[in-house]
């Protein structure tokens, strides 16, 4: 296999989450009414209806009796379709009342809902008409996994193909479930029947699995190795990505687990030229960002990562020249390189942005991207 990188960048495992097309918005919770009796307390606010990425529960006033208890309790958010959390109750003002209630409960995502997304000022630059779905929350500044590109499926998120052609729209989503071992075994293991590194986007429905744009597990058997000793990537408390962390030791392994699957265990692998992913990213932040990131790269490999257009400037990285991972090499593809200042990518202004990540020329394995505020 010849391609999977883990990211030591020691994060938080972060766990995966099915989603596809969203329903209709959700209804927030009504706020709670303040306790009108010196004795009442606040009445607590009604649940918000189901559906996709609806808003947040509005918070429970607060008691206004003097002798009464707290504020109520924050609305629900909409149960199914993965809304956003409802807001917190308003701590009771009443004299010698009780503290105010418990938060808002946060919408449980449906197994139709998409991720929810909390747009930062400057709104959304999502092409309109796109159908694909966030498979996670992602930000900018921060690291943006591989995996973590978005679901819709084969054509519509992503597009692989299982042979060195341009992918088409005929050509695209041709999945590979045979490079998934997880443990010093060096066999080709299929994903499917593995129980202790379960499958990582296995979407409940979609029985063949096509949300597959050819991903693989860490594993010992390759080996998956740093190419070089240094210190690994870290994100700092403002969000942006340093390489700070602790120090990777050449020929060594990367870190990985045997007995699960998160993020930092899977990467995109088996690429071929034109290949590309799409990822519904948060910039937090207008400005200039440095991209670097974690990959198994041979010589001559070049990639573009695109963020649509903001009026009529054109966002994009232009095509990066990523650097290759440093000699001796066992295979390049599972020799993992920490890469710093590899581009750049300007935004006019914070919003809701379509990255689409192409492979230019040659093939690579990248683990995540990270995007540091210059």
């Amino acid at each position: 296999m010849r391609s999977r990188l883990l990211l030591l960048v020691c994060l938080p495992l972060i766990a995966c989450s099915a989603c596809s097309s969203s329903p209709s918005p959700r209804v927030s919770g009504v706020g709670g009414q303040g306790g009108t009796n010196n004795a009442g307390a606040g009445q607590s606010g009604g649940a918000g209806q189901s559906g996709g990425a609806g808003q947040s529960g509005g918070a429970g006033q607060s008691g206004g009796g003097g002798a009464g208890q707290g504020g109520s309790v924050g609305g629900d958010a909409g149960a199914a379709g993965g809304g956003v959390a409802g807001s917190a109750g308003v701590a009771g003002s009443g004299s010698g009342g009780l503290g105010g209630a418990s938060a808002g409960n946060g919408g449980a995502a449906g197994s139709d809902a998409g991720v929810p997304i909390d747009a930062p000022a400057g709104g959304s630059f999502v092409p309109a008409g796109y159908m694909g779905t966030p498979f996670k929350k992602l930000t900018i500044p921060g690291i943006i996994y591989a995996a973590d590109y978005d679901k819709g499926f084969s054509g519509v998120a992503f597009c692989r193909v299982g042979a060195a052609v341009p992918p088409t729209p005929a050509t695209c989503g041709t999945p590979k479930f045979d490079d998934w071992c997880c443990g010093a075994n060096n066999a080709r293991c299929d994903q499917r029947g593995q129980a202790a590194c379960p499958i990582y986007r296995q979407d409940s429905n979609d029985p063949t699995m096509n949300d597959n744009a050819g991903i693989s597990h860490m594993n010992g058997g390759e080996p998956d190795n740093w190419a070089a000793t240094g210190p690994t990537w870290v994100v700092g408390a403002d969000g942006n990505p340093t390489l700070t962390g602790p120090t990777g030791t050449v020929r060594t392994p990367v870190p990985y687990h045997t007995d699960m699957t998160t993020d930092e265990d899977v990467y995109i692998s088996y690429m071929f030229t034109g290949q590309w992913e799409d990822y519904t990213v948060q910039v937090m932040a207008a400005g200039t960002y440095a991209i670097g990131g974690v990959m198994g790269t041979p010589p001559g490999t070049q990639i573009t990562l695109d963020f649509g257009t903001v009026g009529a400037t054109k966002v994009t990285s232009g095509v990066i020249d990523v650097p290759p991972s440093p000699p001796p090499q066992t295979e390049a593809y599972h020799e993992w390189f920490n890469v710093s200042n590899m581009g750049t990518v300007t935004f006019p202004a914070a919003g809701t942005y379509l990255m689409r990540f192409t492979l230019v020329a040659q093939q690579f394995n990248p683990l995540f991207f990270t995007f540091s505020k210059m």
